[in-house]
């Protein structure tokens, strides 16, 4: 990435001042594309705002709320790349953001579930039919929270577009310049959104950074943390850095919130050891039964996307996702499995290489309950 961790709003300050001449008409043709304003509208907003989309966005949004009286929250969408992008209106946005107070009056599911999965969109081998087939198996399978790694900036915009009526995005960049980036989807009416940030690690070399989401469903409170820590061995002591951070994020939150962190950790399970997990978060793969059948999730004995060029092929626990409980309890854990698992239909690829990680949880009876007259705060 351009811009280093350590001065990432700095830089990203910098960049988007620097935009050159067609950049910055795209910038103007989007927002008034998603905010229905004339060309003129747009560019002085963005010139406000230095050329920083998202923020002259959140800026209409807000008024917007102002002049209709209607409680909507954002869609963090990026639409900085130089790659093809999404056509979301702002009726998309709003429906995508918008919170349903009818819902609250009504019981929560007794389950919903999360799936994360590495896209390795670097690999541009099928990658079309690649994404194709993991936006099917996402609707197919209806995943509520999904945790993306190694997005390219026009694949997150392709895959907004395609889940706008479904799924709330959630983007983990504030790079124009980024090369591939995370992002988080919600389930639309069943996990409402409140609030995100991100951390960057201040020891990056690839520019990952944790993407942090605050989110509820029925009365469960939930803080939801996607990452994509530094990659190969060579990475080693950075990645522990990265992964303590984490940890040590995972602890900080107030006690009634339930905590789920995970993503393409990229770890060997030696690393982990050296490091002192805090006592109250679990690795679900060990907490739902360890079972060996989906221990591996970039096990290239069963997915032939990469190759080594060995008769030896690694297989790796790469992907995790580590859970802690809120006070009272209103989540429990059931199931850990695999999915993404066949290959795409027409060809020899599977979806990714690495196998998507889902985890299954049961909601309190007291979760559950209706919030009469909530305001979709999520207390």
């Amino acid at each position: 990435m351009s811009s280093s961790s350590s001065e990432h709003g700095v830089e990203i300050d910098r960049v988007l001042i620097e935009l050159d001449d067609n950049l910055k008409s795209k910038l103007v043709h989007d927002l008034s594309s998603i905010c229905n304003i004339t060309s003129a509208e747009a560019r002085s907003m963005l010139v406000a705002h230095k050329w920083n989309i998202q923020n002259a966005i959140d800026t209409f949004l807000d008024t917007t709320r102002e002049d209709d009286e209607e409680e909507v929250v954002e869609v963090p969408i990026n639409k900085k790349s130089n790659e093809p992008v999404a056509e979301i209106t702002l009726d998309d946005s709003f429906e995508a953001g918008a919170l349903n107070t009818e819902t609250f009056s009504v019981w929560a599911p007794e389950k919903f579930s999360i799936i994360s999965w590495n896209l390795d969109g670097l690999d541009d081998k099928n990658l079309e039919k690649r994404t194709d087939a993991v936006i099917r198996l996402i609707e197919k399978e209806s995943h509520d929270i999904v945790f993306f790694q190694e997005l390219l900036p026009f694949t997150f915009d392709y895959i907004a577009r395609k889940m706008v009526t479904k799924y709330t995005p959630v983007v983990g960049t504030n790079d124009p310049d980024c090369q591939y980036l995370t992002a988080t989807f919600l389930r639309l009416n069943k996990v409402f959104y409140e609030d995100h940030y991100i951390i960057p690690y201040p020891n990056s070399k690839m520019g990952r950074n944790l993407l942090v989401t605050k989110a509820f469903i029925g009365r469960a409170k939930l803080f939801l943390l996607n990452t994509h820590l530094e990659s190969t061995a060579e990475f080693a002591n950075t990645r522990r850095d990265q992964l303590k951070i984490c940890f040590d994020h995972c602890a900080s939150f107030p006690p009634e919130y339930n905590v789920i962190f995970g993503g393409d950790l990229n770890l060997r399970d030696k690393e982990v050891e050296t490091l002192s997990v805090p006592s109250k978060i679990s690795d679900l793969w060990i907490q739902c039964g360890a079972r060996e059948s989906c221990r591996y999730t970039w096990d290239l004995t069963r997915n032939t996307n990469k190759q080594m060029p060995s008769r030896f092929q690694p297989r790796c626990r790469f992907d995790r996702l580590y859970f802690r409980d809120s006070i009272p309890k209103t989540l429990t854990p059931e199931f850990f499995g695999v999915t993404g698992i066949e290959k795409v239909e027409g060809t020899q690829s599977f979806p990714s290489d690495h196998w998507a990680i889902i985890s299954f949880f049961q909601l309190s009876q007291e979760a559950r309950q209706p919030q009469v007259g909530a305001t979709g705060d999520g207390n």
